[in-house]
This record gives C-alpha cells, structure tokens and sequence, in this order.
C-alpha cells in the first residue's frame, strides 16, 4: 500500500470519516495492454533484405489525415533530408521497399492537432 494512501487512510480516521469497522479496498491498477491491432504505428516485417518488402501501416483517432515521411540511413548515418511520401487517410498502409535502413514518421495532417510517431525498418544489404 503506497504511503499516500496509508496517509489517507490515516486522516480519514482521524477526522472520524472512518469507523473501526470501515473496510477499504485497494484494487490493483490495471495494465492496459495494446494488442497489434491497436498499435498506433507497426512495421512488418521489421528487418528485411535489400529487395524485400515491409507493410508499414497506422491509425490515429485524432486526426482525419496523417503526413507520412521517411529518413534514410546510409554507412550508419541518418540523411540530412527528409522526404514526404504523401497524405493519407488517418488509418491506412502501404507497402515499402527501402534500400537502405529508413526511419518512418507519421505526423498529423490536421492543423491545431499535434502528433508524431516513428518506427525504423532495418534493411540488411545484399
């Protein structure tokens, strides 16, 4: 029992809210658990050969439209630019091929709403 509630406890019965046979329950905190289908941003598979190709696919229940954009990686390095793929509906896929290791972010397309996720494919080379 964490000391804020221990504390609680204590001053409930102090001020007389709590009788000697008051019984308080704590229930544990609940983990929420996000199923594949629920992950805002994957990527699948998530290694892949030069040639292959990866299904990234998203959804965002705040916006209507997302930017998708990709950064490559050469030798270790990450470009210094930034390419946009395009605008999409806010749940959508598509299919990758990426020579190289490429880091993939979907930003909301909405203006006044702010959100940015990322995931990286790492693409082995031939």
């Amino acid at each position: 029992m964490s000391s804020a509630v221990v504390l609680g406890i204590w001053a409930a019965g102090l001020l007389g809210l709590l009788s000697a046979s008051s019984r308080v329950e704590i229930a544990p905190p609940r983990k929420q658990l996000l199923t594949s289908v629920e992950r805002p941003l994957q990527i699948r598979p998530k290694t892949i050969r030069e040639g292959e190709i990866a299904v990234l696919s998203w959804f965002n229940k705040d916006t209507s439209e997302v930017f998708v954009f990709e950064y490559t990686e050469v030798d270790g390095l990450q470009s210094a630019r930034c390419r946009l793929i395009g605008r999409f509906p806010s749940k959508g896929s598509l299919d990758v091929a990426p020579r190289f290791t490429t880091t993939y972010v979907v930003t909301c397309a909405d203006t006044g709403t702010s959100c940015a996720e990322s995931i990286s494919l790492i693409c082995m080379r031939k």
